[in-house]
C-alpha cells in the first residue's frame, strides 16, 4: 500500500467523506483498504484540447484556456516527479522464516535503487533481528547501492493492562512506524508491507505509475496492490 504525506494532508484539509477499511490479519500485520469510486484521469495535453470560441473576445478566451491547459499539463509534471524519497516499510513481529523469505523476495524487485528500506519489528525479537541484519551491512543483499538505504527499527511494545487485542498492537506499531517516516525522516512517500508477502519483479513500477494520482485527485486515500482475488 502507497500513501503520501501532501495526500493525507489534503484529504484533512478538504474532510472528503470516503469509507476506510481496516482488515486485521493476526497480531502482526494490517492491511488497509479504501472504497473510492473509480477516476478516469489520462493525462492531459495541450494539443488535446480543442477550444472553440465564437464571437468577440475569441482569442482572449483561447489564449485563458490555454494558459489554463499548461497549467494542468505542469501539475502532472509536478506529481510524476512526487515520489522523490520513497520509504517501503516491512513490519514484522515475530516469524523470522516469513520475514526472511519476504526480504529474499524484495531483492528481486525493479527499481530499489531509488528506496529507503525500513524493517520495522514490534518488539525485540532476537531471531527477526538476525534475519534483518543479515540483509544488511556493507555486503548485505538491500544494502546501498542496491538500495538508497536500508534500516532496522525495534518498535517498544507496549504491555496493556487489561489485555487488549492484537489490532491494538498492531494500530500502535503503524502509527509509531509513519511519525518516524513522516515527520521524523521527512520521506514524500510510504510503502507498507508485511513479513508474509512475495512481490512481484514490477511491484515499485506499479507505485511509479499510480503516485501522481494521490496528488491530484483529493478524494484517493492511498494506492493499493492488495487483490483479494489472488
Amino acid at each position: 500500500m502507497l500513501l503520501s504525506y501532501r495526500g493525507m494532508l489534503l484529504q484533512l484539509e478538504r474532510r472528503e467523506s470516503m469509507p476506510l477499511e481496516v482488515e486485521l490479519q493476526g497480531t502482526d500485520g494490517a492491511r488497509l483498504q479504501a472504497s473510492q469510486k473509480s477516476f478516469d484521469l489520462p493525462r492531459p495535453s495541450i494539443d488535446d484540447i480543442d477550444v472553440e470560441v465564437e464571437g468577440v473576445g475569441s482569442v482572449l478566451e483561447k489564449e485563458e484556456a490555454s494558459s489554463e491547459a499548461s497549467a494542468i499539463e505542469g501539475e502532472w509534471l509536478a506529481a510524476e516527479r512526487a515520489l522523490s524519497n520513497p520509504a517501503l516499510i516491512v513490519f514484522t513481529y515475530n516469524r523470522p522464516h516469513y520475514l526472511r523469505q519476504t526480504l529474499k523476495s524484495l531483492t528481486n524487485v525493479a527499481g530499489l535503487k531509488g528506496v529507503t528500506v525500513y524493517v520495522s519489528c514490534d518488539g525485540t525479537d532476537v531471531q527477526v533481528e538476525q534475519t534483518a541484519l543479515s540483509f544488511g551491512g556493507k555486503s548485505g543483499e538491500l544494502a546501498p547501492p542496491f538500495t538508497r538505504g536500508y534500516e532496522l527499527w525495534q518498535h517498544p511494545r507496549r504491555t496493556f493492562s487489561p489485555p487488549q487485542p492484537g489490532h491494538a498492537y498492531v494500530a500502535q506499531h503503524y502509527k509509531w512506524a509513519l511519525d518516524r517516516v513522516f515527520h521524523d525522516l521527512n520521506h514524500s512517500h510510504a510503502i507498507l508491507v508485511e513479513d508474509d508477502m512475495l512481490f512481484a519483479i514490477d511491484f515499485l513500477r506499479y507505485f511509479e505509475a499510480t503516485a501522481p494520482l494521490l496528488e491530484i485527485d483529493p478524494t484517493i486515500w492511498c494506492i493499493s496492490s492488495w487483490n483479494d482475488n489472488g
